[in-house]
C-alpha cells in the first residue's frame, strides 16, 4: 500500500492569521484525498493541518511515500521546512498552490528537496504522479529533466466529475468548536464548511488579469452542476450537522441563470445558511431577492477604496456608489455584509486615504456590516501589481527568487507606487479594522494587531 500525506502549512512566523484560521478544514486537500481514493484502491491518504496542530508535531508525523504540500505566499517558508523534513525521511515531495504555481522553475532550481510542482488544478496531475506516470505525460506538472526544468501544458480539471471531499483523517469537531468559539456570538449557526460552486472569474478574464492584486494564475470559468453542489451540502448537513456553508468561488452572483437553476434544484427540508463572495456592481434588487430565497446570511464585498480614481487604477471595475447601493439592498433583506479594504493601492495619496477612511466610517453605520478584512497592499507574485514592480530594473533583480522578505516587498510597493508614508498606511489599516464589530486581519505584524472583540 502506498501512503500519501497532504499538508496544510502554518502561516509565516511573525504574522497573525485571519479569524478563519482553524475554522475551515483544507477543502483543496480534502478534494485531492477523495480523488486519489476513488481512483487507486491500494492507498492510504492522510491530511495534516498546521492550523489545528503545531507544525513541529506534524513534521514528526511525516512517514509517507509521497508528501504533497499546498501553500500560498504567507505559508511558503513553513512549507519549505515541511518539505525538507519529508525529504530527509525519504519521501518524494511535491508542492502545489498559488505561490508555487507562480514561479515553479525558480522554486525547483533553488530547492533540490522538492521533486515536482503542480501548477493550477491538481486533481488529475497528483493522481497521475502517484500512479507513477512518466513526468512528461502529466499535465500541469513542473519537474526536473536532468539539468533542465520542464513545465508541462496546463489543462483544467472537469470539476463536475469531482465528488464529496474526504475529511475522514481530520477531526471536524475541532473546526466546529473553533467556529463557535469565534463566531458563536455573531452568527446563528453551529458549524461551517467551505465548498465551491465554480472556478474562475469573468472579470479576470475580461481584463486579462483582473484586480491589480489578484494573483490567481488561471483563466476561464468552469461551473459545477447544481445537483453535485447540493449533494455535497446535503451530505455534510445530514452526516455532520453542518448548517452554514461558505462558497469560496470568486463571484457567486456573476451568473444569474445558474442561481435560478440552483434555487430550483434545492432539496426540500434543508435548513442551512450561506456565505458568498459578490462583486458589488453585480448586486441588484433581483439578485438580492434570490439570495434571500437561498438563505444567504452574509455576502463578502470587495470595497477596497473610498476613492474612485484609486479603484480605476486598481482595475476593480467598480465605484464607491456600487458598494453603498449593494450594502443598502442587502440590508433591506436582512443580509449581512463583510467588506474588504486594501490600503496602499496604486496611486494612493493622503487625500485618497482620507476618502477611504471616511468611506469606511459611512459603511460602518450600516447595521448589516459587521466585519472587515482590511489589509496592506502586497504585490504577490502572479499579480499585475508584482509585474508592475518588476518593471523597475533593480526590483527585477531583487525579487528574482522564491525567498524574499514579505515586509520588504510591501515596503517597496508602498515606496514606488504610493505617496503615503508606510507608518500612515499601517495606522489607516488599524483604524478601519477597529470600526467594525469583528476584526479579520491579514498581513499585519502581530505586535501591531489590535485584539478582536
Amino acid at each position: 500500500m502506498i501512503k500519501i500525506q497532504l499538508v496544510n502549512p502554518q502561516i509565516h512566523e511573525g504574522y497573525q492569521s485571519s479569524l478563519r484560521n482553524g475554522i475551515y478544514p483544507p477543502l483543496n486537500l480534502a478534494i485531492l484525498a477523495r480523488h486519489l481514493k476513488n481512483n487507486i484502491s491500494d492507498i492510504d491518504v492522510e491530511i495534516l493541518d498546521c492550523e489545528i496542530y503545531e507544525q513541529l508535531l506534524i513534521e514528526l508525523q511525516l512517514d509517507a511515500d509521497i508528501v504533497g504540500i499546498s501553500c500560498n505566499i504567507m505559508t511558503y517558508k513553513p512549507a519549505l521546512r515541511i518539505a525538507q523534513a519529508a525529504y530527509s525521511k525519504g519521501a518524494k515531495v511535491i508542492l502545489g498552490g498559488p505561490f508555487p504555481s507562480s514561479m515553479p522553475e525558480i522554486i525547483l532550481k533553488n530547492n533540490h528537496f522538492i521533486d515536482a510542482i503542480i501548477c493550477d488544478d491538481g486533481e488529475d496531475a497528483l493522481l497521475q504522479y502517484v500512479k507513477g506516470a512518466i513526468h512528461s505525460s502529466i499535465h500541469n506538472l513542473a519537474y526536473r529533466n536532468g539539468k533542465e526544468i520542464v513545465k508541462n501544458q496546463s489543462v483544467k480539471t472537469n470539476i463536475s466529475k469531482l465528488v464529496i471531499p474526504d475529511y475522514s483523517s481530520l477531526q471536524l469537531h475541532e473546526y466546529f468548536h473553533n467556529f463557535n468559539d469565534r463566531y458563536g456570538k455573531f452568527k446563528p449557526f453551529t458549524s461551517s464548511l467551505a465548498f465551491y460552486s465554480r472556478k474562475g472569474c469573468q472579470w479576470r478574464d475580461i481584463t486579462k488579469g483582473g484586480c491589480v492584486f489578484c494573483m490567481i494564475p488561471h483563466f476561464g470559468v468552469v461551473t459545477k452542476q447544481y445537483d453535485h453542489v447540493w449533494q455535497e451540502i446535503n451530505y455534510f448537513n445530514k452526516t455532520h450537522g453542518v448548517d452554514y456553508f461558505w462558497d469560496v468561488c470568486d463571484n457567486f452572483i456573476e451568473d444569474e441563470k445558474w442561481i435560478d437553476g440552483f434555487i430550483k434544484a434545492k432539496p426540500e427540508n434543508l435548513n442551512i445558511g450561506f456565505q458568498i463572495y459578490g462583486r458589488p456592481n453585480n448586486i441588484n434588487h433581483n439578485i438580492v431577492k434570490k439570495l434571500k430565497l437561498l438563505n444567504v446570511y452574509e455576502v463578502f464585498i470587495g470595497a477596497e477604496s473610498g476613492d474612485n480614481k484609486i479603484l480605476a487604477n486598481s482595475k476593480k471595475g467598480i465605484k464607491t456608489e456600487h458598494t453603498l447601493k449593494a450594502i443598502e439592498l442587502l440590508a433591506n433583506e436582512g443580509i449581512n455584509v463583510i467588506v474588504s479594504f486594501v490600503i496602499g493601492l496604486p496611486g494612493e495619496t493622503y487625500e485618497s486615504l482620507d476618502k477611504t477612511i471616511r468611506f469606511a466610517k459611512d459603511i460602518s453605520k450600516f447595521n448589516n456590516v459587521t466585519e472587515t478584512s482590511t489589509g496592506l497592499m502586497l504585490a504577490i507574485p502572479g499579480s499585475n501589481a508584482f509585474k508592475q514592480l518588476l518593471r523597475i530594473p533593480y526590483m527585477r533583480t531583487k525579487y528574482n527568487s522564491d525567498n524574499f522578505d514579505l515586509e520588504e516587498l510591501r515596503f517597496d510597493w508602498a515606496k514606488h507606487f504610493t505617496n503615503v508614508d508606510n507608518c500612515d498606511l499601517e495606522k489607516a489599516q488599524e483604524f478601519i479594522t477597529n470600526l467594525f464589530p469583528i476584526n479579520n486581519i491579514f498581513m499585519q505584524k502581530e505586535l501591531a494587531v489590535a485584539p478582536y472583540c
